[in-house]
């Protein structure tokens, strides 16, 4: 588990320790069997999960039956990994769409004044979820918009009808961005690599990101002009790229 090694050196250069906290107890019990080796390689690492909100914590019908059948997934294992003092930094990891309104609670609960990190959550894809029929309100993106983005790289392919051969032109682009450096736009080379054509302090929509790689290719039309409506459409961006009433903080887009 990738976080594992993250907390490990957190724990020997800066004497900081973590809890990774689970979607629900079963996971928590997995983990500590899989990694059984590893963990005890680590120091400064206890483990929590999304069940141990008081009540139902906003969480599933099938994690409320689980409660309320008292059906118990500790064992000796995990429970040596399950309190391990205050920790100073808590890690989500595997949370899907549907369980971020119990990482809310649990951070209002128990990390309300703690640094808190989404791990490799994929956030964007689970904002596509918010609304949908099943699935927690937009609203949520209140809570989501507070997180700092640290590490983040999001692939594209594209293709562009033209009017001389080839025709069509394929090619693919990255939005990427590594703390503290600036937000950038990729562009994928022939040999594989990638190379930013461009820079901002501020985080690039997807359409803008579309936008800085055409031109970098030359193949943007002029700007206004009814080609350019036409490729580009009505709507360009995501409903959360738009709804800055929906946002309790920047620190997403910066």
């Amino acid at each position: 588990m990738l976080v594992l090694a993250l907390i490990r050196k957190l724990h020997e250069k800066r004497g900081i320790s973590s809890r990774v906290v689970f979607p629900d107890k079963p996971e928590k019990k997995r983990a500590t069997r899989v990694f059984k080796s590893t963990l005890e390689l680590v120091n400064g690492v206890s483990f929590g999960s999304l069940d141990d909100i008081p009540g139902d914590g906003g969480k599933s019908f099938l994690k409320s039956l689980q409660s309320a059948l008292d059906l118990d997934f500790s064992n000796e294992e995990e429970v040596k990994w399950q309190n391990e003092g205050n920790p100073a930094l808590y890690f989500f990891v595997g949370c899907s769409t549907s369980e971020l309104p119990a990482v809310e609670t649990y951070v209002n609960t128990f990390a309300a004044e703690v640094p808190v990190v989404l791990f490799n959550l994929e956030l964007d894809t689970l904002r596509a979820d918010l609304g949908l029929f099943g699935f927690p309100s937009k609203d949520l993106h209140r809570f989501l918009s507070q997180f700092l983005p640290v590490f983040y790289i999001r692939t594209r392919e594209y293709s562009k009808t033209i009017a001389a051969a080839p025709f069509v032109v394929d090619y693919t682009g990255a939005r990427f961005r590594m703390y503290p450096g600036p937000w950038q736009v990729m562009l994928k080379q022939g040999d594989g690599s990638y190379v930013c054509v461009a820079e901002s302090s501020d985080r690039f929509s997807l359409g803008q990101t579309k936008e800085e790689l055409l031109a970098a290719l030359g193949l943007q039309e002029e700007k206004g002009s009814t080609m350019d409506f036409l490729r580009r459409g009505y709507k360009n961006t995501t409903w959360w790229e738009d709804d800055v009433e929906k946002e309790e903080s920047m620190s997403w887009r910066s």
